[in-house]
């Protein structure tokens, strides 16, 4: 069983990403409000993106 873990980007309307690899939500709503303020005529949105780390693949020392 693996366990996913979230990152969050900043995304505008066309995909574009202006921040990627955040690693909380929390960072990623401060992000986007600094953004959105900087840069109101853009509109601007946090994706997230969920990851699972792959364990398990490759040689097993202990078989060989």
């Amino acid at each position: 069983m693996s366990v996913s873990t979230f990152i969050y980007n900043i995304i505008d309307c066309h995909g574009k990403a202006w921040e990627s690899n955040i690693p909380t939500q929390e960072a990623a709503e401060t992000a986007l409000t600094m953004l959105q303020a900087a840069n109101p005529e853009t509109p601007l949105m946090v994706e997230t993106q969920q990851i699972y780390p792959v364990q398990g693949l490759g040689r097993d020392p202990d078989l060989h």
